[in-house]
This record gives C-alpha cells, sequence and structure tokens, in this order.
C-alpha cells in the first residue's frame, strides 16, 4: 500500500501558494480600484479616530497591505494649512493622541478605534503634509 503523504503534502503546498497569490492579487486590484480606496479611506479614518479628509488635499495616495490575517493602510496629502489646523482639531485620534515632535514635525501616536491595533499620524507642519498608517491583525 503507497502513503499519501507526499500527496496530501504536495496538495497542501498547492494550497498554500493560490492562497498567497490570491491575497497579493486582491491587494494589488485594491489598490487600484476607486471605490475600495474610497472604503479605505473611511476605514482609515474610523480605525484613527479621524475627521473625514477635507477635500481640498492634493496629491492623495492610499493603499493597504497585508493578507487573511492583517491589513493595514497608509495613505499621505497635503491640506492648506487653515484646512489641516482645522482638520487636526476635529480629530479625536489626535487630539488625546502620544505625541512626538522632532523640527517641524509631530508624530501622533493614537488610541486606536474600530477594532485597530495600531494607528499613527505624522504631520509636516512645514510642508503641510500628512501621513497616516493603521492596521489591524
Amino acid at each position: 500500500m503507497k502513503s499519501r503523504k507526499p500527496i496530501i503534502i504536495v496538495i497542501l503546498i498547492i494550497l498554500l501558494c493560490l492562497s498567497a497569490s490570491c491575497m497579493a492579487s486582491s491587494n494589488t486590484r485594491d489598490n487600484k480600484n476607486p471605490i475600495a480606496k474610497k472604503q479605505m479611506t473611511e476605514i482609515t479614518s474610523e480605525w484613527a479616530r479621524l475627521a473625514p479628509i477635507p477635500d481640498l488635499k492634493t496629491e492623495y495616495n492610499i493603499y493597504t497591505e497585508g493578507n487573511s490575517f492583517t491589513r493595514s493602510f497608509k495613505s499621505s496629502f497635503y491640506l492648506p494649512k487653515a484646512d489641516l489646523e482645522k482638520w487636526i482639531k476635529q480629530s479625536t485620534g489626535l487630539c488625546d493622541a502620544e505625541i512626538e515632535v522632532i523640527d517641524n514635525t509631530k508624530k501622533y501616536t493614537i488610541k486606536p478605534g474600530g477594532g485597530a491595533q495600531y494607528a499613527e499620524v505624522v504631520i509636516d507642519f512645514k510642508k503641510c503634509y500628512v501621513e497616516i498608517y493603521v492596521c489591524w491583525s
């Protein structure tokens, strides 16, 4: 009687490879899909407890990373100074965050919401440039 172990191992390897390729392609699709990007933006605001990002943002980028066990979003944009100051005041996550100051930049480590494990916002006040990172696992 032949052993079934080699067949089972091959099947498991194939399934793992297919699973990994599906997850990678899902992120690639989401990163190009305007509807998915809108949802990613909403989730980012929820997880970092931020006010909606003002429409006057420029050079807005958002993308996702992760797999079925972890998900993260990275986004960045520029805002006019007055809009940036208003957005900061309206964002509860920034109001009670731990703040690390380095020159013209502040890093806000946020108590995340929506089940996320981590959230941070880095703002360069000289350039009025914002970077947001949130993750769930």
